[in-house]
């Protein structure tokens, strides 16, 4: 993104350029996001199903969100 910005104001990229680094750029951070969350989900539902979720437990997955 930083590379697209700076090669369109040296005037050498044309603006499409930024946002499609704009585009994927938001797109992997919505990823990484989706995927941590993933995670999480299944975190919680192994504790539910061995018996160790309790009220600790939900606090501490709380922090990480």
């Amino acid at each position: 993104l930083i590379s697209a910005e700076r090669g369109f104001d040296a005037g050498t990229r044309p603006v499409i350029d930024i946002l499609n680094a704009q585009e994927r750029s938001f797109s992997t951070k919505r990823d990484f996001i989706n995927t941590k969350l993933s995670i999480l989900l299944d975190l919680v539902k192994l504790k539910v199903a061995v018996g160790e979720m309790n009220a600790e437990q939900v606090k501490q997955i709380e922090l990480l969100l």
